[in-house]
């Protein structure tokens, strides 16, 4: 009994096989390859149910032929699968004989697709074919080129010497321009001076004429302003007075400078900002503190005043060296 279940279930199993093999279809775009060609591969199978099947992969091609890409379809109960293979063959080939899996419950089934020939196409020409030449030969004198060739010569020679007795010959002699003289150098302008300057220019302009309060003031500040954008190296002209007096605290001023700016500034900005109506001992009290500022100023910031001269006349010497270069 379990001997005749054994052989229905192999009849059974082979007539699937024979089925599913009968119903798959192999074809190529081309017969005849040649080295580096690309050609499609495509199987085609009926498969009704929807089975799941199981195409060659990559690996199955053999040597001769590379896989490049695959794209699978499905459309009205048939399966097909496109390869593209590159050859690489020097001889007569095959796609090798493939097998396609497909699950039928729990059963796995094959089928078996033949082989493919391919045929070898040589690039190389044959060789029997003669090889022609292009134009005919011609069989020139021997006695007639070396001739050719030292009259060339000479006649180069002679060329080149006429140029050149020509060329020297018509020179006009190089005149050499002196070279131009170093820029005077610039005075270095003491900062000092210029306070001193323009407090006494203030004096005069203001004892011959009464501004109003607010021209009168911040012209005294920007003086002190001024002053210290130059010797403390700081943005006191951009700047608010709370800033400057931080900046001055952090280049080590001395007290008495932050303290007669401190004075100066801030009045100024009571009359500029807060509208303050300034009465003439305000206006006498500005005027003095600045004068006591640049007093103290042309004691105490010498030093100050010396490393911008250092500073100046290098840059001097700089620029100097480099219009001679």
């Amino acid at each position: 009994m379990i001997v005749k279940i054994l052989l229905t279930l192999l009849l059974f199993a082979t007539l699937v096989s024979d089925t599913l093999a009968q119903n798959a279809f192999v074809s190529t775009d081309k017969d005849t390859v040649a080295v580096g060609d690309i050609l499609r591969y495509s199987i085609v199978i009926e498969n009704p149910d929807s089975q799941p099947l199981l195409f060659p992969d990559s690996t199955a091609f053999g040597d001769d032929l590379e896989f490049v890409n695959r794209r699978m379809f499905r459309s009205n109960g048939v399966d097909s699968v496109v390869y593209r293979l590159q050859f690489f063959g020097t001889e007569d080939s095959s796609i090798p004989e493939l097998a396609i899996f497909y699950q039928n419950y729990s059963d796995s089934i094959f089928a078996l697709l033949p082989d493919y020939p391919l045929y070898f196409q040589s690039l190389i020409a044959g060789e029997d074919e003669e090889l022609r030449p292009l134009k005919s030969i011609y069989s020139f004198s021997r006695s007639v080129w070396p001739s050719i060739f030292w009259l060339l010569i000479l006649a180069g020679v002679l060329y080149a010497g006429w140029y050149y007795y020509q060329k020297y010959r018509t020179k006009e002699p190089e005149v050499i321009e002196p070279l131009p003289p170093p820029p005077p150098p610039k005075p270095f302008i003491n900062p000092l001076d210029t306070l001193r300057e323009t407090l006494e220019k203030l004096t005069t302009k203001y004892t011959e004429s009464v501004p109003d309060n607010k021209t009168y003031f911040s012209d005294y500040s920007e003086a002190i302003r001024t002053y210290l954008e130059e010797v403390y190296e700081i943005l006191a002209l951009e700047s608010t007075t709370s800033e400057i007096l931080r900046m001055l605290r952090t280049n080590y001023a001395h007290e008495d400078v932050i303290k007669l700016t401190s004075d100066i500034l801030k009045l100024s900005d009571m009359v500029k900002f807060a509208k303050f109506e300034p009465s003439e001992k305000d206006r006498q009290f500005i005027s003095d503190q600045a004068q006591a500022f640049y007093e103290y100023v042309s004691h105490h910031d010498t030093h100050r005043i010396e490393a911008l001269r250092r500073r100046f006349n290098a840059e001097q010497e700089s620029q100097n060296e480099g219009v001679l270069e």
